[in-house]
């Protein structure tokens, strides 16, 4: 069993059912004051967790910053159900080389389900690949906080699950649950549609199939979520809004507190 599909049943998997759990209590309960916590975690662990630390700082380091704050927002990430910053950086620097071919870690090149969930059990990137991949993680690898973060992902989820459900039961049930839950979802949502053959506009003329969906950044707030031709065409950028019609938070966020970004 490869470590993606491991981390899918232990992390992602039971994520998805506790959010499905937080629909029906806030159904039941009429208590629609715990989506104010729902929408918190969201804003910490996705917008700002994945979409501007894990991608843009980790991924592609398209801005500088504390590497304190760093450390912090890679537990955020991690809290919403997303990969610490050595897988996340290994799968996405592997997606950015073989971007809709047959060796891209979460293409829809096979079918919308495989970008979608299916490449977490159909992982198929050869090892070789992995081996040269390995190279580009080698200043988080050297770091013993992020290699702590990798090794115990699992444990640090479900711990920090369990403290806030002492706290209350509903204070985990729609963080870490609804809101980790939704923007898993969005992330899934970004392979498949973000890629798709057919759907979505193309404002660069890239070697892939990456597409915008201007109207979905506004549900995203972060640029890769829905504008993914912008940034395969230019990767690097601290931001992927290219128009005024294009919301990526992180243009506004990132100068507030980084120290150098590319523009």
């Amino acid at each position: 069993m490869n470590r993606i599909f491991k981390y899918f049943l232990i992390v992602i998997l039971p994520q998805q059912i506790l959010g499905l759990i937080a629909l029906w209590y806030l159904w039941y309960s009429q208590e629609y004051q715990w989506l104010i916590a729902t929408f918190i975690s969201w804003f910490l662990c996705y917008v700002v967790g994945e979409g501007i630390f894990l991608h843009r700082y980790f991924a592609h380091r398209a801005f500088e910053c504390n590497p304190i704050l760093a450390k912090i927002f890679s537990v955020f990430t991690m809290l919403g159900g997303h990969a610490n910053p050595i897988s996340f950086k290994l799968v996405h620097t592997a997606h950015h080389v073989h971007t809709d071919t047959e060796n891209d870690p979460h293409t829809p090149y096979k079918s919308f389900f495989n970008g979608f969930i299916g490449w977490h059990w159909n992982f198929n990137l050869p090892a070789s690949e992995i081996k040269r991949f390995k190279l580009v993680v080698q200043n988080l690898t050297s770091d013993p906080y992020y290699v702590f973060l990798h090794t115990h992902q699992f444990s640090i989820y479900w711990i920090s699950f369990l403290l806030l459900s002492l706290i209350d039961f509903r204070l985990g049930l729609f963080t870490m649950g609804l809101g980790g839950a939704i923007g898993i979802q969005f992330q899934n949502i970004t392979n498949s549609l973000g890629h798709h053959p057919t759907y979505g506009q193309r404002r660069y003329s890239t070697k892939d199939n990456s597409r915008n969906f201007a109207w979905l950044s506004w549900f995203f707030w972060q640029g890769a979520g829905a504008l993914q031709n912008n940034h395969h065409a230019f990767p690097s950028r601290y931001h992927d809004s290219h128009a005024w019609y294009e919301f990526d938070i992180g243009k506004w966020l990132i100068p507030l507190f980084a120290t150098k970004y590319k523009e």
